[in-house]
C-alpha cells in the first residue's frame, strides 16, 4: 500500500489585553483577606491616576499577536504479509517534509520581528510482527520511529493566557523537534467477539523532549510558563487492560460491561547539566475503570467512568525555580 498526504495551515492570531495600574502602597492599603473585587475596584477608587487610585490601561504587548504558516507533505508505503495463518509482518516507512514558520515580535516590541522556523525532512520506519499461536490468542511486537513537533503556540514568541491555571504562556521560537523511538510487546487473548484481555510492556527513547517550564522572573511575570527542550528522555512501563460484557434478559436487549485499563510507568529526563528527573506531564501510574449499562431497545446508555492518575510534574522549574507538582487525583464521571 502506498499513499500521499498534504496539509497546509495558516493562522493569524491577535490578542488585546486591558488591566488596571495602581501605586503599590495603595494596593496594600486596599487589599485585605476575603475582600471582594467589587469592594476594591469602585467608582471612587478608579481615578485614572495610579498615584491616587486605579487607572484603566491598555496592557497589550507587541508579542501578543503572531502569524504562522505550516506546510506538511508526506509519502508512505507499507507491506503486509501473512505466513501459514500464524505469522504476520507489517513493514512500513513514511517520509515527511515539514516546514513551519511563526512570526511575531519581542515582548517589548524592539529589535524587529522574531521568527521561528522548523524545516526538516524525517524518514520514519516501522515494523510489526504478529504471532497467532492459538485460535484466540496472539503476541505482537512493534518498533517505530516517530517525531513530536511544537505547534504554533509552542513555537511562536507570543504570549497567551491560560484561563484554567491563571497564568501567561509564551512560546519558544528556538524549540527543536523531538525524535522518538517506540518499542512495545503485547499479549492479547480474545475470550469472545466482545471480551478480551491483554498485557503489554513498552519503552520510549526521546531525543530533545519538549516540556513546559517555569522561567526565572519576578513580579507578575513570575507567574508565567514557556517551553524548552530537555537533552534526552526515556520511559518504560507495563499495561494491562480487559473488557467483559454480560447480556441481561432473555431477548438480550440489555447488557452490562466492565472495562479496565491500568499502567505503571517509569520516566527519566537527562539535562545538559547532568541532572536527572521525571518527564514533565508523565504520571507514575494511570488507572481507568468503565462500568456501562446499555438498553438497546430504548436507546439508552448509562456509564460510570473512574480515572486515577499518579503524581506528575505539571511544570518544570528551571534556574532555581521549584517544579510544580500535580498530586494524585481521582475523577469520577457519570454519563
Amino acid at each position: 500500500m502506498v499513499g500521499v498526504q498534504a496539509i497546509y495551515r495558516e493562522r493569524d492570531s491577535d490578542s488585546v489585553t486591558y488591566g488596571f495600574n495602581i501605586n503599590q502602597q495603595l494596593v496594600d492599603s486596599l487589599i485585605a483577606p476575603n475582600v471582594l473585587v467589587s469592594e476594591v475596584i469602585t467608582q471612587q477608587s478608579i481615578t485614572g491616576d495610579p498615584a491616587t487610585g486605579f487607572a484603566f490601561q491598555d496592557k497589550t504587548l507587541a508579542s501578543d499577536s503572531y502569524e504562522a504558516e505550516l506546510e506538511y507533505n508526506s509519502l508512505f508505503a507499507s507491506y503486509d504479509h501473512l505466513w501459514h495463518d500464524k505469522f504476520q509482518i507489517v513493514a512500513g516507512v513514511r517520509v515527511e517534509e515539514y516546514v513551519q514558520t511563526t512570526e511575531t515580535f519581542s515582548l517589548q516590541g524592539v529589535g524587529g520581528p522574531v521568527t521561528g522556523e522548523i524545516d526538516e525532512t524525517s524518514v520514519l520506519p516501522s515494523l510489526s510482527l504478529n504471532w497467532f499461536y492459538a485460535e484466540d490468542q496472539q503476541l505482537r511486537f512493534a518498533v517505530a520511529q516517530t517525531v513530536a513537533r511544537p505547534d504554533f503556540k509552542e513555537s511562536a514568541n507570543a504570549t497567551f493566557y491560560d484561563t484554567e491555571f491563571d497564568f501567561r504562556v509564551r512560546g519558544n521560537p528556538n524549540l527543536d523537534i523531538s525524535d522518538i523511538l517506540n518499542i512495545d510487546a503485547r499479549w492479547e487473548w480474545y475470550l469472545s467477539d466482545r471480551d478480551s484481555v491483554s498485557a503489554a510492556i513498552f519503552y520510549k527513547d526521546m531525543d530533545k523532549p519538549i516540556e513546559r517550564v517555569v522561567p526565572p522572573a519576578s513580579g507578575t511575570a513570575g507567574n508565567s510558563r514557556t517551553f524548552a527542550n530537555a537533552e534526552t528522555g526515556e520511559l518504560y512501563g507495563i499495561e494491562i487492560e480487559g473488557k467483559k460484557e454480560f447480556d441481561i434478559g432473555e431477548d438480550y436487549s440489555r447488557s452490562f460491561f466492565v472495562a479496565l485499563n491500568a499502567s505503571v510507568i517509569e520516566s527519566e529526563v537527562s539535562l545538559s547539566t547532568g541532572e536527572k528527573r521525571k518527564l514533565q506531564g508523565q504520571p507514575d501510574y494511570t488507572f481507568n475503570l468503565v462500568l456501562g449499562y446499555d438498553d438497546f431497545a430504548r436507546g439508552q446508555q448509562l456509564t460510570i467512568l473512574v480515572n486515577q492518575n499518579g503524581e506528575s510534574i505539571k511544570d518544570v522549574g528551571i534556574l532555581g525555580n521549584p517544579d510544580v507538582i500535580e498530586e494524585p487525583r481521582l475523577a469520577i464521571n457519570l454519563v
